[in-house]
């Protein structure tokens, strides 16, 4: 499949701006032929994935978004570092979230409506023996 196949050109002024084919879906900068295996499903998925509706979902953990996640599990009283602490799981294992900070900050300011009981996360520093220091994260 060709650019030609995917993007049609058009005259503006002076410039050629290149247009989607009527036939291919535009999600973000990604374009998707139908004709590529599964572009149609993933796109959808795509979709879906970037609605309010889809990541505020208070269903199963799968379902959930991964600030869900955390804050339901904050709130049954855990505390939360990135790595873990003391043979106690961190954010990478319990979630697969490879950047706590943001889904913090996406509890804490309410971001896709994750949080409308307005609870506030509070990060704790502490230094670990190697001499870095990590946040620990609780309600």
């Amino acid at each position: 499949m060709t650019q030609q196949d995917l993007f049609h050109p058009r005259q503006s002024g002076a410039h050629t701006v290149w247009e989607p084919a009527p036939s291919v879906t535009v999600v973000g900068k990604i374009a998707f032929a139908p004709e590529a295996d599964g572009a149609d499903r993933f796109a959808e998925n795509v979709r879906r994935a970037n609605t309010p509706d889809h990541i505020a979902d208070a269903g199963e953990k799968g379902k959930r978004s991964q600030a869900a996640q955390i804050l339901a599990y904050l709130r049954e009283g855990h505390t939360l570092t990135d790595l873990g602490e003391d043979g106690k799981p961190g954010a990478l294992s319990l979630f697969n979230c490879r950047r706590l900070s943001g889904r913090i900050f996406d509890i804490n300011h309410n971001v896709n409506g994750v949080n409308p009981s307005g609870d506030r996360v509070w990060p704790e520093l502490f230094q670990v023996p190697g001499g870095a220091w990590v946040a620990r994260y609780s309600l």
